[in-house]
């Protein structure tokens, strides 16, 4: 018998694991696997939830979202503590304490210390301001007692704000103000300490500052720094340019260069830009493109007079573009969607190890209006396998959707979903590494795989890594780990293991 003999390769997220038997060679995939079926992250509440956001670690994390039912005027912010499955643990609570005007647009960052931060604009509509509270570890006593403001120019507008913790455990929170910059909308940036208070002044992130630069992301970088990301308008091109910048900065707020265009033609139109960082160094931005400025058909779908639907022509596109630890691009721009048909938009990012998990939105193509769609991607931008649906169920509509990571091997994916009580609730989906490793036994090997307790998995074979058919029955989790024993199989079969319920 041949001793285990093991080489990395990527197929699908993971590596292969081969040994070789005689008569017998197996190979073991590792891949990411569905954690069940989608599940409502908020219950089924009065009102709509919608706007959801999620921070996650290894022992559980938190989502937010904007609710219409929370706070008795207009919409205002709740959260829920999740457990280390995911799951909804202790009650929801609200977040905001003003209660006047509309509190939209939450964001959430988890704290080095177990706890979160959430930050969010709330006020009359044309008069915003940017708030910020914090979660503790345990329990739902928010601190501060009120609302701490986090920009310190109140004229006009502060919208659109995005937060992120850096590695010395203080608070970088960006967010668009509206003629601070003596135009339009520009991006500024404030620090705060884990406790909310505020590390120096307010700052400018963009440097041109004519027209609109708006709907800023930022993410904290491995080496201590953050980045930040926005759109600029008409910036390389007068009459119609609107592309995706970014700049970085160090732990301080001090500027590591100058901005730069990160979408390399600015004949094509931009939005959402979102941006996440490496586990090792680097980052990705992520963004929503149209194939032309203008369109000669803008209907993305319709209804004919037979009653047929059909799809428009190609218009928006997601995005991404991969950078290394010193702020150079380690890619040209790739597109994240297979499916190009009407409009897929809004992306998100998030990265566990080497792999990425890239989510948005796309209209008809799981046959009602809006659903969640993903892709699997190297450290490189490489695609790995095909792009998936997310919800489980097609019906309906799907909206806002958001991933994020543990840092080790989940992911949680999770979105608005427009549910049979008539409002909108949040729903989430994870998915887990399953490493599957080979071990030599008596005339075959034993597949072996991580899992949770009561949980249900499938081992599949395949020669082709293509078509995939069930070894065996499924198998419910007793504890943290099962296997299979393969004592006869086919020469060059490929094992995987998913979970199904």
């Amino acid at each position: 018998m041949s001793s285990l003999s093991r080489r990395a390769r990527f197929f699908l997220p993971g590596w292969l694991a081969v040994a070789s038997v005689l008569p017998l060679t197996v190979a073991a995939q590792n891949a990411f696997s569905p954690g069940g079926n989608d599940y409502p992250i908020t219950g089924a509440l009065v009102g709509d939830q919608t706007m959801p956001q999620v921070a996650v670690r290894t022992n559980g994390g938190f989502a937010v979202w904007q609710d219409n039912a929370a706070d008795g005027n207009g919409l205002g912010i709740r959260a829920q503590r999740l457990d280390a499955n995911f799951n909804r643990s202790g009650p929801l609570f609200r977040v905001n304490s003003i209660a006047a005007f509309d509190q939209e647009k939450p964001q959430v960052a988890a704290l080095t210390n177990g706890g979160a931060v959430v930050v969010w604009q709330g006020g009359r509509q044309g008069f915003q301001k940017i708030y910020a509270r914090f979660i503790p570890v345990t329990g739902t006593n928010l601190t501060p007692a009120a609302d701490i403001l986090v920009n310190t120019y109140t004229n006009d507008f502060q919208i659109n704000p995005a937060v992120a913790v850096l590695n010395d455990g203080n608070v970088i929170v960006v967010w668009a103000s509206f003629g601070q910059d003596g135009d339009k909308q520009g991006v500024y940036g404030q620090r705060l300490s884990p406790t909310g208070t505020k590390l120096g002044g307010e700052f400018v992130i963009n440097q041109y500052p004519l027209n609109n630069q708006r709907t800023p992301s930022v993410a904290a970088l491995a080496d201590g720094g953050f980045v930040v990301t926005w759109i600029s308008e008409l910036q390389r091109d007068a009459n119609r340019s609107v592309d995706v910048y970014a700049r970085r900065f160090n732990a301080s707020g001090v500027a590591s260069g100058n901005e730069f265009a990160v979408n390399p033609l600015p004949t094509r139109m931009c939005a959402n830009p979102v941006v996440a960082a490496a586990p090792g160094g680097g980052f990705a931005v992520a963004w929503s493109q149209r194939e032309a400025l203008v369109s000669t058909f803008f209907a993305s779908q319709a209804t004919v007079t037979n009653g047929a639907t059909f799809l428009s022509e190609n218009s928006w596109d997601v995005l991404a573009r991969f950078y290394n630890a010193a702020g150079q691009p380690a890619t040209d721009p790739v597109r994240l969607n297979s499916f190009t048909h009407g409009d897929q938009f809004a992306p998100r990012l998030a990265a566990c190890g080497s792999t990425w998990l890239a989510v948005w939105q796309s209209l008809g193509q799981d046959g009602s209006r809006e659903g969640i769609y993903g892709q699997f991607l190297g450290s490189s931008g490489q695609r790995m396998g095909v792009e998936f649906r997310i919800n489980s169920d097609p019906g309906s509509r799907q909206l806002h959707p958001v991933v994020a990571s543990d840092g080790r091997k989940r992911f949680l994916t999770a979105w608005a979903t427009f549910a049979t009580s008539g409002t909108f609730d949040v729903f989430g989906r994870s998915y887990e590494m399953i490493e599957v490793s080979i071990a030599p036994i008596p005339g075959g090997v034993r597949l072996s795989w991580n899992t949770m307790p009561g949980a249900v998995y499938q081992v599949q074979v395949s020669t082709n890594y293509t078509t995939w058919s069930n070894f065996g029955a499924a198998r419910t989790a007793a504890g943290n780990s099962d296997f299979v024993d393969v004592v006869a199989g086919q020469a060059g079969a490929v094992y995987r293991v998913v979970r199904v319920q």
